[in-house]
């Protein structure tokens, strides 16, 4: 529980709170910043309302600032306050005041190159003053004899660098989400509240410009200031505070809830606020999606809808938690977060010499289809327990069942997700309870999955689907599907035309790109002459083939007969295949497209 006896709540306005309450350091448990458009768009159209009137006649309230009142003897005053809610809003301040002391720098180098020594000298002791005041103090030590400039605010290790960089002017290098929402809250408020009101026409009026929009934020800007006196309260009041509208993650409160755990081991502490802000890196959502993932791939089901935070501490960083496991776990996070980002964007997480002469390039290009074309995020969980355990070659044996699974049951037959979900679940938990060095099969997985198909997605269902559902003016969805699965055919077509015996097997040769497949309507979509008998088929799956890339694609527009020899000379077997016909007619085109139908049954099955 919280101990309010050491709390202290105080008014204060920003430019009190910069000089008074500094210098202010963000503590590893706190997340990177995360401010965007919106919440600085916010602070300046309420500094804007601060400029309709005179200094002093009008003041805003920010809300509160909570910080830990830590002693340190090599601090003149003696203490650091760790900012535990309202580092946002209060490195958003700095920047505010850094670039009003960077554009007073500006207007100083055209006053003197205008010989206009007074304004500009003006310019320099009003950029001065800001650094001095506000952004920077002397910091004075007598045992080491020296002194240096040290900055009044200092973010956590992930953004401090950018930060101080932005405070002095300096181009920031952004690696991280946070250092590109640092770098361009700096620019949304020069160009949104200061270039517009200091512009370089009249040096004098742009002076006053600038000088009461410094006003507005060091005197007619307050907060409350919450200091407490305990550090231990600070994980838990930044568990539970928000910070104007950037919500708290669960990343967020579980760096809180580990770095707490493991306050009292120093070493450990540090380790686990590098792994940290490695996690965080682009951004806290990120690192929620993977969590909700990587929670149902250890255990075989959901987390509950809003019990994520509850459910993966409960399961991960419960207290009775040796520390060294703590920081295990988190070790254990970051590559699987790894992982599941390259599965995600359908990249294959196999690389260097974990990849094995027996997977083709064939192979590896599947998990693009099954993520980017068939979009079948349900098995990512599932995919995720894979990676930790598999080999390459049982890792693609596991993406292509799934993909042909997929295919039949939820893009074309249309499926509950439900049934499926359960048997990727259960697959879960066998993964991950399996030794490390035990070989994997995935029979278990191939008969539920094989069951559901004949339940849900039988022959007849899987064939009366494709007809009616795979027309090319049925939207994107239907012309992607229609491309996975002519494509698909085509790198079966081996297979098929030697008797369709056994196993269905690929030819795993080609690595087709959908991207740059073009969709062959047989009869055209613009023929001249016009068959009244095939109009209203010319979108069938019938009258598809495509072209590759390297294909003749000029003769598109023709008719079929003239069409023939681009047929033959093309790179696609399907296209070959229509030299058979030597007309092309509703009856030949219901022909084809039955037989397409035929194979695909033969095809899609586990």
């Amino acid at each position: 529980m919280l101990n309010a006896a050491g709390v202290r709540p105080t008014s204060l306005p920003i430019g009190k709170l910069l000089t008074n309450r500094s210098p202010a350091r963000v503590p590893r448990y706190q997340r990177s910043y995360a401010w965007e458009d919106e919440q600085v768009s916010d602070l300046i159209e309420d500094i804007k309302l601060l400029l309709t009137v005179a200094t002093g006649e009008r003041g805003h309230f920010y809300g509160g600032m909570v910080a830990i009142e830590i002693g340190d003897a090599t601090e003149a005053g003696g203490t650091v306050y760790e900012v535990v809610d309202g580092q946002q809003r209060l490195a958003t301040f700095c920047l505010l005041l850094a670039q009003i002391a960077v554009r007073a720098d500006e207007l100083g180098a055209i006053a003197e190159s205008q010989a206009m020594p007074e304004i500009r000298n003006k310019f320099t002791i009003f950029a001065k003053s800001i650094r001095k005041e506000f952004l920077y103090y002397e910091r004075y030590d007598v045992t080491e004899g020296s002194e240096s400039e040290q900055p009044r605010l200092r973010l956590s290790r992930a953004d401090d660098e950018v930060f101080q960089g932005l405070l002095r002017g300096e181009a920031a290098s952004t690696l991280r989400a946070s250092h590109k929402l640092l770098e361009h809250a700096a620019h949304l408020l020069r160009k949104e509240l200061i270039l517009e009101r200091a512009p370089d026409a009249d040096l004098y009026a742009s002076f006053d410009s600038l000088v009461r929009i410094r006003d507005a934020v060091i005197r007619d800007s307050f907060v409350i200031h919450i200091v407490s006196e305990e550090r231990a309260n600070g994980y838990r009041l930044f568990a539970v505070l928000n910070d104007r509208g950037a919500r708290l993650t669960v990343a967020d409160l579980l760096r809180s809830h580990t770095l707490e755990m493991l306050d009292s081991v120093p070493d450990l502490c540090r380790k686990a606020a590098e792994l940290w802000d490695d996690l965080l890196a682009d951004g806290g959502d990120d690192v929620d999606d993977f969590l909700k993932a990587y929670y149902t791939s250890l255990v075989g089901r959901r987390p509950s809808r809003d019990d994520l935070f509850d459910d993966t501490k409960k399961l991960l960083f419960s207290p009775g938690v040796a520390s060294e496991m703590v920081v295990q776990g988190l070790k254990d996070m970051g590559r699987e977060l790894g992982s599941f980002k390259s599965i995600s964007k359908g990249v294959w997480p196999y690389v260097g010499e974990q990849q094995m002469s027996a997977v083709t390039e064939w192979d590896r290009a599947r998990l693009g289809r099954l993520v980017s074309v068939l979009r079948h995020e349900l098995s990512t969980p599932m995919l995720l327990a894979a990676r930790a355990v598999c080999d390459e070659a049982e890792f693609a044996e596991l993406v292509h069942l799934v993909e042909i699974f997929a295919f039949r049951y939820k893009n074309v037959c249309g499926a509950h997700a439900g049934p499926a979900s359960g048997s990727y679940y259960a697959e879960c938990k066998r993964l991950r309870a399996l030794s490390s060095d035990a070989k994997v099969n995935f029979t278990k997985l191939r008969e539920s999955l094989r069951g559901l198909l004949a339940l849900r997605a039988p022959d007849l269902v899987f064939e009366t689907s494709i007809a009616n559902q795979l027309h090319y003016d049925a939207g994107n969805a239907a012309k992607a599907n229609i491309r996975h699965l002519l494509t698909m055919l085509e790198d079966y077509r081996s297979w098929v035309k030697l008797g369709a015996n056994g196993v269905p097997r690929p030819a795993r040769i080609t690595v087709t790109d959908l991207k740059l497949v073009t969709i062959e309507h047989l009869y055209p979509q613009s023929s001249s002459p016009r068959d009244p008998a095939l109009e209203s088929h010319v979108n069938r799956l019938g009258n598809l083939s495509y072209w590759e890339p390297s294909d003749n694609r000029e003769a598109g527009n023709l008719p079929f007969v003239d069409k023939l020899p681009a047929y033959r000379a093309s790179k696609v077997g399907l296209n070959n295949d229509l030299s058979e016909w030597g007309a092309w007619d509703l009856t030949a085109l219901e022909e084809r497209e039955e037989r397409l139908i035929k194979q695909a049954c033969q095809v899609f099955t586990i």
